[in-house]
């Protein structure tokens, strides 16, 4: 019985295969406008990839010069205001001097 039903099925997958394999290989005159179509569709969908790549090289790059332009700003904000604490440490320091000069002269 196990081999009757193995043969059966061999057979009907043979015959399914050969059944494909005549359908699938028929001559077609569309076959030749499909291709022309995915050929145009992928050159279009390449031009596409190439546009959205240098906008996204473009923006990247702008938003770039923004954050280092950001930075540099931020630095000299801090290097300012860095000085100007040194400038009135200075300053007190003088003065603080200047007091203890004066107290130890009289």
């Amino acid at each position: 019985m196990r081999k009757s039903l193995a043969k059966s099925m061999t057979a009907i997958l043979a015959a399914a295969m050969v059944a494909a394999g005549v359908t699938a290989c028929g001559s077609d005159d569309t076959a030749e406008t499909t291709t022309a179509a995915v050929e145009t569709t992928a050159e279009e969908t390449t031009a596409a990839a190439d546009a959205a790549s240098e906008e996204e090289t473009e923006a990247a790059d702008a938003a770039s010069e923004e954050e280092t332009e950001a930075a540099d700003a931020a630095s000299e904000e801090e290097t300012e205001a860095a000085d100007a604490a040194s400038e009135e440490e200075t300053e007190a320091a003088d003065a603080a001097s200047e007091e203890e000069t004066t107290e130890a002269a009289e």
